[in-house]
């Protein structure tokens, strides 16, 4: 494929500001709405429950910062 000189990169896809959000429930468990989409567009979406005393629940609560029941947040990728 012939390349023409001066002309911009080929466009890529943006990095996602977030793959979903989190709000917490009343319980202090972790309700996680998280989607995702492949190349070809496909969108794949889920809930995931992430209660206290889950191996999972601190590392996510740090990442996310301090939450109170109530309280929602967006999950940034990575």
């Amino acid at each position: 494929m012939a390349t023409t000189p001066n002309a911009p990169p080929p466009l890529q896809a943006p990095m996602p500001t977030s793959i979903g959000n989190a709000t917490m429930q009343p319980d202090r468990s972790l309700w996680l709405k998280l989607r995702g989409q492949n190349d070809n567009g496909d969108i794949a979406e889920t809930l995931a429950i992430v209660k206290p005393g889950d191996a999972r629940y601190a590392p996510l609560l740090q990442r996310l910062g301090p939450m109170a029941p109530g309280d929602s947040r967006l999950i940034p990728p990575g």
